[in-house]
């Protein structure tokens, strides 16, 4: 974790790899921009990115319990339904499990994540229990090819190893592209690996299928009462929170229309609302209070070469965006308390 504009932060960003700014040379993350747009605006603030590639909605809230916090302090949270909702990226690409969230007699814990590698195909876990009730998916055992995928995380730390690689070296560009794949190109293979595996897509956006909407609401719920307990939290120590539903990469929209219509060619009984999760959360949160930024960065991408390798993350531009909305929120608040 590195503070820009100085050594005491005042704003501290939270997320996971796109709030750590994956593929993007450090003086364009959002923390670093975010620097810059109150800088422009005549406030010197120091910036602590502390978002970390793999956290989901919960990990985030749990590290800002570890930092110090400071009277005046603003914790900004970028979330990006579907993907943060659902406690799947590091259990899938890189067998690390999570903590996750249940209930209980109407209150949300907390559970600590599991301290071994699950011994079926990770549909088959408590995260998608349901899920595989609806999609009648039957149990399975685990081939030799499943348990040498166990060890997927090394090929992971070796990427992870190669990028720390370019965004160390003195010539590092604006943006670190693995390859120049055009938006097309990435739609085309993206389409092609549903093709092959559409209920491995779904797990994944479980929360906008709509025969799963009690389900998704009661998650919903679940990020609300979280955001309202670190609401407080921040509150009583005199700080503040806010967060940021970014949407989608304009450039990817086309992407996720043809995605729609060939998910429901795959799994014709299964109605998709794309982009129904983050219109539910953000009302969940203004009902409660919670302040929250809705940026709008529609063609801020300068040219179709957005995308880092096959990991659609943002731009630079597009953090650009988020950093402005952020800088004039901060200074929306600090008059406020003036």
């Amino acid at each position: 974790m590195a503070v820009s504009n100085g050594e005491d932060p005042r704003v501290v960003v939270l997320g996971d790899s796109n709030a750590f700014g994956f593929g993007i040379s450090k003086d364009k993350t959002l923390a670093a921009q975010i620097g810059n747009s109150l800088r422009d605006r005549g406030k010197e603030v120091g910036v602590l990115n502390a978002g970390v590639p793999g956290y989901d909605l919960l990990q985030p809230i749990l590290l800002m319990k570890d930092l110090p916090i400071h009277e005046g302090m603003l914790f900004v949270f970028l979330v990006h339904p579907v993907n943060d909702l659902v406690n799947s990226a590091n259990e899938i690409d890189y067998h690390a499990h999570k903590p996750y969230i249940y209930e209980n007699s109407g209150s949300i814990y907390v559970h600590n994540p599991y301290s071994h590698f699950p011994q079926v195909d990770w549909r088959f876990s408590r995260d998608f229990q349901k899920l595989n009730q609806i999609f009648n998916l039957p149990g399975n055992e685990r081939s030799l090819l499943d348990r040498l995928s166990d060890m997927s995380a090394l090929i992971y730390m070796l990427r992870y190893s190669r990028s720390l690689s370019f965004f160390r070296s003195k010539n590092e560009p604006d943006e670190i592209l693995w390859d120049n794949m055009s938006t097309e190109e990435y739609v085309n293979m993206r389409l092609e690996a549903i093709r092959k595996q559409p209920l491995q897509v779904a797990a994944r956006f479980w929360p906008e299928i709509e025969q799963l909407k009690n389900y998704s609401s009661r998650l919903i719920r679940y990020a609300g009462e979280l955001y309202s307990y670190v609401y407080n939290y921040a509150k009583e120590n005199k700080a503040h929170i806010c967060v940021v539903l970014a949407p989608e990469p304009y450039s990817s929209t086309p992407f996720f229309m043809e995605l729609t219509d060939l998910l429901q060619s795959k799994l014709p009984d299964f109605t998709f609302q794309w982009g129904s999760a983050a219109s539910e959360l953000h009302k969940e949160l203004r009902r409660r209070g919670i302040p929250v930024i809705l940026p709008d960065y529609k063609g801020a991408e300068p040219t179709e070469l957005m995308f880092v390798r096959f990991d659609d993350h943002l731009s630079a531009d597009a953090y650009r965006n988020i950093s402005a909305a952020v800088a004039d929120h901060h200074l929306r608040m600090s008059q406020n308390e003036k």
